[in-house]
């Protein structure tokens, strides 16, 4: 099956991180999918080409920018049967080549719940929605902003996030000589880009307090962002606190760290704490959008209210002062992520939607029935 992926860049993000991996192993399984970022490339760039994935990085300046679309070899040349696409930019220009090419348009709805679109973009998608086939969410918590916009239910599918096992697990000792982090450090790590609704300041400042009487407590925060400023303010000690900017080494930071810390007030389905998981760290997150599907309380991690610090420091000096209970939760972390949250029950999902969307526009379609679709693993229809 022929498919391409419209994103508006390949910026650091868990909607770039997903589909890094899920458009190689698309191909792998026998897929020609192919990619398009609309406005600029990003760390994702490299990695995917590396792993063999066509692509193309347009730098469309705006949404009337058709000039790079008009020129670029994959919209004229490429004949996809399905449309992926993200962002209200890759909305817009997905239906345009899916109506040409006669392609099914899925989108892939990554944004956090509760975190609304601008008027203008929300006004926008909404003119639009009902020429797509098919909505694909990472989280069932996400589907409820698409039946306000008047979406048929039957036409949501959710197919829930994964990530590959961590291959870096021997590299822990490495990692903390390079950092100049001493062996009896416990590290608490934060990987996100620095954004407003990531409260990334609250983990600097749990930190800050939980060292008062555990001053072997180190955080790390691996990312950038438009609230770096704000960041770099909350940060009083940076032997407590240390911002490392912008990794390609994540895998690396999991193995040499001991807890992972996630202090947003808006999220879907994290990539980062499906990645901490898999690399057998226990969890301290917030209890906001699919987090608390993820993350089970007492059992892979501690769950926290947003903005409340001394809740999150709590967790913090609780796993700092408990080694097995942070041993039993990575453990059981992992499980999990086997069980549920692994990168080909994820990518089996998505080719299993796009085959079955695809095929049910031919004479066959009508003798498919719901409670196949619901067999897939990885993937659930929304229940209403």
């Amino acid at each position: 099956m022929r498919v391409l992926f419209l994103a508006p860049n390949l910026a650091a993000g868990g909607a770039e991180r997903q589909w890094s991996i899920l458009a190689p192993g698309l191909r792998e399984r026998g897929f020609d999918a192919r990619l398009i970022a609309l406005d600029g490339g990003g760390p994702f760039e490299a990695p995917l080409r590396a792993s063999g994935v066509p692509l193309e990085v347009l730098g469309m300046r705006h949404q009337a920018d058709l000039g790079p679309l008009a020129r670029s070899p994959l919209v004229r040349q490429f004949e996809p049967q399905a449309v992926v696409s993200s962002g209200v930019s890759g909305l817009y220009v997905g239906t345009a080549i899916a109506l040409r090419r006669h392609a099914i348009h899925a989108y892939n709805e990554h944004r956090q719940v509760g975190l609304d679109l601008s008027r203008r973009r929300e006004a926008m998608l909404r003119l639009i929605v009902k020429r797509l086939d098919l909505v694909i969410a990472v989280s069932a918590e996400q589907c409820g902003a698409w039946l306000a916009r008047g979406y048929p239910p039957d036409r949501i599918v959710t197919v829930a996030n994964g990530v590959e096992a961590n291959t870096a697990a021997g590299t822990r000792a490495a990692t903390r000589r390079a950092l100049g982090i001493s062996d009896s450090a416990i590290v608490a790590l934060l990987v996100a880009r620095l954004r407003p609704e990531k409260r990334v300041a609250d983990f600097a400042r749990a930190v800050a307090r939980s060292r008062q009487t555990h001053p072997e407590l180190i955080g790390l925060i691996a990312g950038e962002g438009p609230d770096q400023t704000a960041v770099q303010a909350a940060v009083t000690d940076p032997d407590a606190v240390r911002l490392l900017g912008h990794r390609d080494d994540i895998p690396r930071l999991l193995a040499a760290a001991d807890v992972f810390v996630l202090t947003s007030e808006h999220e879907a389905v994290p990539m980062a704490i499906l990645e901490a998981m898999a690399a057998g760290l226990p969890v301290i997150a917030t209890r906001v959008g699919g987090i608390p599907d993820v993350v089970e309380e007492r059992v892979t991690g501690i769950l926290v209210a947003p903005g409340n610090i001394e809740q999150i420091a709590a967790g913090l000096t609780k796993l700092t002062d408990d080694h097995p209970l942070r041993r039993a939760m990575g453990a059981a972390g992992q499980r999990r992520h086997r069980e549920r949250w692994s990168a080909d029950r994820m990518i089996e999902g998505y080719a299993r939607v796009l085959r079955e969307r695809w095929a049910a526009r031919g004479p066959a379609a009508s003798s498919r029935s719901t409670s196949e679709r619901r067999s897939v693993p990885g993937v659930t229809n929304r229940k209403l």
